[in-house]
């Protein structure tokens, strides 16, 4: 079952149960009220009728309220929907508002974030060039002269000293 068919029906049955509650209450009292014959009973009794009475009687035969007016109650409704309509609009725009603002703000601080990490890396290449380049240059400068011994295993680096040495004696 369709959603249209359900709703429609619930909506005409009611539209039936309403009309025929109408129908049933202005029924019943007609049967059950004993007032008017009470007052054709006075009638053709040829008693005179209390003046109060026949007032009461052309009283109810006028409306005792005031007709409502569907057009200004439409209006009224209609300028109140109004408000709230308008009402929703404006918190929806402030939310919309909000919302790109916001993307704004994330964009913003996701490019800010992006720049410092390019920054950073761009700097620690800088750093590890700088260290490559002082080994590099560390390894070019001579070491000294490696002396082996004939007893031990391990290799004393000897370094150039600027020593004078006496012509005539040898050094070894």
């Amino acid at each position: 079952m369709a959603k249209g068919n359900f709703f429609s029906d619930m909506a005409d049955q009611a539209l039936e149960f309403g009309v025929q509650s109408v129908k049933s209450t202005t029924q019943v009292p007609k049967a059950l009220n004993p007032i008017p014959k009470v007052f054709e009973s006075a009638k053709t009794a040829g008693q005179g009728v209390d003046p109060g009475i026949e007032k009461n009687q052309s009283s109810s035969q006028k409306p005792k309220s005031t007709p409502l007016d569907l057009k200004k109650l439409d209006e009224r409704y209609k300028n109140q929907d109004n408000v709230s309509v308008e009402a929703m609009k404006h918190r929806l725009f402030k939310i919309v508002k909000e919302g790109e603002q916001k993307a704004i703000m994330d964009l913003k601080r996701e490019d800010e974030e992006r720049k410092k990490k390019e920054a950073m890396e761009e700097e620690e290449k800088k750093r590890r060039r700088q260290q490559e380049e002082q080994q590099q240059a560390q390894a070019d400068m001579p070491q000294g002269k490696v002396r082996k011994t004939l007893g031990m295993t391990s290799k004393k680096v000897v370094q150039d000293s600027k020593q004078e040495f006496k012509a005539g004696k040898s050094s070894g």
